[in-house]
């Protein structure tokens, strides 16, 4: 014998699809930044510094006048962190800092050998593959230049298994949740939906009760959101499995644990109880 819930509304399906597909394409665009080809290079011409610096199809670059150039020198990197931005071994991108040089923004292949270029008073970390070839270009107006040869971490071969399987996870999970959710009575036994194993219940001695939810009721582990409450909550001090549309016109049942259910038909819900051994209390 099966029970349905009250199906999602069009609002709430629409928002729980939407939160997922958030939550894949954050990670998917994490995952591109650090694992898609990057590339980076240094031009001088047209009276401008370009740094071309690219993930994959995505520029990160920028560009300068060079009357905004008040200098630039070689230096060797050391004591260097990263504020914002990316490292991967063969692409350091975005806000650093540098003990020597305070906090700078760097474009480069994350070698040690640099050219801090100074515009309009901030430090440009840049690692041509010849700094001083590049420093003369910036004096005389003119050159291209690539940046040194970078070591990709050997890590990031492995980043697709470790970013792609918790990715599934989310969207078989979430794929899941969005289906309809149903109680089934196995003979004396409430069956209850749960993220992975369900939840069962012997009836035989059980004790149920109509109610609500009150709102001092937390999640400790699992989903709450609009239209869906599953997996393990507390309130007033107990312990309860929660698979609802929502807090109010549930059902609690008791024996070994507690649950907390939402039928779409208390009222046959119940009686369903009652024929399979629960007693209804006040």
């Amino acid at each position: 014998m099966t029970f349905s819930a009250p199906r999602f509304s069009p609002t709430q399906r629409t928002m729980f699809v939407a939160f997922f597909v958030f939550i894949a394409i954050v990670t998917s665009l994490g995952m591109a930044v650090v694992a898609l080809p990057a590339r980076v290079a240094y031009e001088v011409g047209d009276g401008e510094l370009r740094v071309d610096a690219w993930v994959g199809p995505v520029p990160m670059g920028r560009s300068a006048p060079l009357a905004d150039v008040e200098g630039a020198e070689r230096t060797t990197l050391s004591q260097v962190s990263r504020r914002a931005g990316t490292a991967r071994g063969d692409f350091c991108h975005g806000k650093w800092h540098v003990e020597a040089l305070g906090n700078v923004w760097m474009a480069g292949t994350c070698g040690p050998d640099a050219v801090v270029v100074r515009v309009a008073g901030e430090p440009w970390v840049l690692t041509p593959a010849d700094p001083a070839a590049f420093v003369a270009g910036l004096q005389s107006g003119s050159g291209s230049f690539p940046a040194a040869q970078g070591q990709r971490s050997a890590w990031l071969d492995f980043l697709w298994v470790f970013v792609l399987v918790p990715l599934g996870i989310v969207l078989g999970l979430a794929w899941k949740l969005s289906q309809d959710m149903e109680y089934k009575l196995e003979g004396n036994v409430l069956v209850v939906p749960a993220h992975f194993s369900p939840v069962r219940l012997s009836l035989a001695g059980a004790r149920f009760r109509r109610g609500s939810l009150g709102w001092k009721t937390w999640r400790t582990a699992g989903t709450g959101m609009p239209g869906l409450l599953l997996g393990n909550f507390r309130t007033e001090g107990r312990k309860l499995h929660v698979a609802a549309r929502g807090r109010e016109n549930g059902v609690f049942v008791v024996n070994q644990q507690e649950v907390f259910v939402t039928p779409e038909s208390v009222d046959d819900f119940c009686a369903a109880l009652v024929n399979a051994g629960a007693r209804e209390e006040p």
